[in-house]
Order: structure tokens, then sequence, then C-alpha cells
């Protein structure tokens, strides 16, 4: 969804009404979900955010993001350029609710800096994190792209030191490669991705190493 949201549509946008095919569907789906349409046939080109089984499918770039914090421009940590982590102890957070994707690696982050925090909210995307940052339900902890592709008033956004990172790629089925709409969309969505602040795009053969990044092997025993 914050793919769908913050990042096809103004990649669009670059390429120009007039030079698109005459029908296009954009649908909004979970990572799996949108692999799992891309094998089956009902879909040409899917942006997925990671990790996703990938066997079948052509990778064509990978893009890596750093999560930011949304709150409320009277909020105190607002006057900051940006947010260290340790300085959420005690503030009400809104972060997302699934502990296997970015909510994990969120969740991960938070323990790692030793912080308890004055309550949470667990939603599903980060677009209804913002909403809830925007309520005065508490600070927000958002992908990148959601955050700048699909900017709310009345929310500032902040980077969170150390980074969390927010990973996706670009991937169609290896038995359908793309077509010339399919192959200018995979480059505006590159160029659209590159305003995004600590934006980093990497080679399809990055994969396995970014997937380590997220889930680093725990240190061996030293005997």
């Amino acid at each position: 969804p914050a793919l769908a949201a913050g990042l096809v549509p103004a990649a669009l946008g670059r390429l120009g009404a007039a030079t698109l095919p005459a029908r296009l569907e954009l649908t909004a789906l979970p990572a799996g979900q949108a692999a799992s349409a891309l094998l089956g046939g009902r879909a040409d080109l899917g942006f997925l955010s990671l990790p996703v089984e990938h066997r079948g499918l052509t990778l064509h770039w990978l893009g890596e993001g750093r999560c930011c914090a949304a709150l409320r421009p009277d909020h105190r940590l607002a006057r900051q350029d940006s947010i260290a982590l340790a300085e959420l102890k005690d503030e009400r957070l809104v972060t997302m609710a699934d502990p296997h994707r970015l909510g994990g690696r969120i969740a991960t982050a938070l323990a790692a800096a030793g912080l308890d925090p004055g309550g949470s909210l667990a939603v599903n995307t980060s677009l209804n994190a913002m909403l809830a940052a925007r309520a005065g339900l508490g600070i927000a902890l958002v992908d990148p792209v959601t955050a700048l592709g699909v900017p709310i008033e009345g929310l500032v956004l902040r980077p969170i030191e150390p980074a969390i990172p927010f990973l996706w790629g670009v991937a169609s089925p290896v038995a359908r490669p793309p077509g010339e709409a399919a192959r200018r969309l995979i480059a505006a969505a590159a160029e659209q991705a590159a305003a995004l602040p600590g934006f980093r795009q990497h080679p399809p053969h990055s994969m396995e190493a970014l997937l380590a990044m997220l889930h680093p092997a725990p240190p061996g025993r030293v005997s």
C-alpha cells in the first residue's frame, strides 16, 4: 500500500497521461499478495516492500529509504532537525502492527535503544499512523515513501536516529518480460524515488545482502 500510494502515482505523473496506455489498473496489496498476483498473471509489474518471496520474478532495482517520525508541529520534538530514538522515551507511539515486516523492525530498533514507550497504538498502514498522529494520538513511526509521497497537512516529518531502513523492489514475472510502457514506468519510479531524503538505489543482486541487513545473524559464541 505504501508504494501504490506514495510512489507509483507520482511516477506515472512523470510520464504524462498522454503517453500512458488507454487502460491501467493500480491496486494496493500487501507484498506477498502482490507477488502472487505477478506470478498468477493478474499483474504485469509490482512494487514490493521487502522482505518478500521473489522466486519466479525478475527484479529490476531495489530501493532503500529511512523511516521517519511524523508528529504535530506543536510537539516539543518538532523543533529538532532529527529525533533520536532515546528521545521517544515516555512518548505514546503509533507503529505498524505486522511483527514480521516494518513493525518488527521498528520494535527491534526501539528495544535496542532500551526504549519503553509511554503507550502505543498499532495500525496496519503508515497512512493510518500519520492520521492518528495528526489527531494527537502519538508520534507515528512511518515509512518514508508514504510520509513524503502522501503529505498530510498538520504534521511535520523528522528523520530518526539511528536509521530504521525501509526496503522495496520493482519486479515483473520472469515468464512475462515488461513491455515498453512498463519499462518507462520502472525508470520513472527510480527517478521519483531519488527525491526521497537518504534514498539509495541498489542493483537486483544486492537482495540477499539487504535481507541480511533486515535480519542480521546472531553473533557466534566465543569459546
